[in-house]
């Protein structure tokens, strides 16, 4: 007789589901319990006559990314003109893998968009912590490790502006666990959902490729590792044939000169008594888990090299090369940079190295600071900002 109560992945999935499902329905009552408040709607994109009833829309406001996912789910295939009204309409319709499964879920109907896009994040963000389990049981070591990937507050802010992340994060996830388990044509499949929601992951195509080169017996299967250039590469050239623009070109914006758009985010938020206590937490207790998981990353990838190594090495090299358009606020560099602590986790399970617990505790405490922030933990003043106001 089975007993999933016995189980520690049952008990994970109840306590994560139950946290998320308890900090959603808390983030909602901003919008009065309307869960397409957390799309941040603007309306000077989305056309008003598209917008259907109950729909929160925020007035004279250009929204967030979520605005643009949301449209896309509408038309995930571009074949109205929606993608006309968007800001950059192939950088944003290159991403397809999120909304194109929310339209899937929903069944194409408009009506249920809001409540799927946070559903199909929620259950993201479960099936990626299932997949570092997995990694755990091949590792043969605890699966809580998977705790540690729940609480990445990337992730959150992620789902609380119906963003892509959690989505592309679970699978790669499943796609370095069947790398290492060397499942390659799994890897490649899994690979191409997540580029297909996230583009910049393809610079983990290169490093499965170099590190299947290096395993035993495995170098001529080593070439599969390329083949989810094919249908990111195809889905490209289909945006590019509807919309008129490349979709690369936008993104190269997010890159420049080192440490340039992080020392500038210091210079402008540490010394603004305008900047919330709690940003200015949030953005320290970051740059002490980045600089202390390049650090690891550095140490590990001395020891041996495979796909987690030298993708733990390759995502905590991003913090710096980020521009001012990432280091703007948390909710972009936290969400932007989730690959990193997802490779932490990765790496903290593989190596089972300690020294890889305290930059995952400095994680939790983000976690914690992203509620307060938000005033999820206290109502009315933040736990942060009151001390913050004693010390200072």
């Amino acid at each position: 007789m089975v007993r999933p109560w016995r189980s520690s992945w049952f008990w994970m999935l109840l306590i994560v589901g139950v946290l998320y499902a308890g900090l959603i329905l808390m983030h909602s009552f901003i919008y009065h319990k309307n869960l397409s408040g957390f799309i941040c709607l603007g309306d000077q994109y989305m056309p008003a006559e598209r917008v259907p009833p109950g729909i929160v829309v925020r007035p004279n406001s250009v929204g967030y990314d979520g605005t643009f996912f949301y449209m896309m789910a509408h038309d995930p295939f571009i074949r109205g003109d929606l993608a006309a009204f968007m800001d950059a309409p192939a950088y944003r319709c290159q991403r397809v893998g999120y909304p194109l499964l929310v339209w899937l879920v929903a069944l194409g109907q408009p009506r249920w968009f809001p409540e799927v896009m946070v559903a199909v994040n929620l259950v993201a963000v479960l099936v990626g912590m299932l997949g570092v389990a997995g990694l755990c049981r091949l590792c043969r070591c605890s699966p809580w490790y998977g705790l540690a990937y729940a609480l990445l507050s990337g992730l959150l802010i992620a789902l609380f502006r119906d963003l892509a992340g959690p989505v592309a994060m679970a699978w790669l996830v499943w796609a370095v666990l069947a790398h290492m388990q060397r499942r390659h044509w799994l890897a490649a499949a899994l690979m191409s959902g997540a580029v297909l929601t996230r583009e910049s992951l393809a610079v983990m195509l290169p490093v499965f490729w170099f590190a299947a080169w290096f395993m035993k017996g495995e170098r001529r299967r080593s070439w599969i590792s390329w083949l989810p250039l094919l249908p990111l590469m195809g889905w490209q050239g289909y945006v590019a044939l509807r919309v008129g623009q490349a979709p690369w070109r936008e993104g190269v914006r997010n890159f420049g000169m080192p440490l340039r758009g992080l020392l500038e985010q210091l210079r402008l938020v540490l010394p603004d008594a305008q900047r919330l206590p709690a940003e200015k937490v949030y953005l320290v207790l970051f740059l002490l888990a980045s600089l202390l998981a390049l650090l690891l990353a550095v140490w590990e990838v001395r020891k041996q090299r495979n796909a987690i190594t030298l993708g733990f090495l390759g995502f905590s090299l991003m913090p710096l090369v980020m521009t001012a358009y990432v280091w703007s606020e948390p909710w972009a560099y936290g969400r932007v940079l989730v690959p990193g602590g997802v490779f932490l986790v990765l790496s903290a399970v593989w190596s089972r190295n300690r020294w890889h617990l305290v930059p995952l505790g400095l994680h939790v405490m983000l976690f914690g600071v992203f509620l307060d922030w938000n005033k999820l933990v206290w109502r009315g003043h933040t736990i942060i900002g009151e001390l913050w106001a004693v010390l200072t």
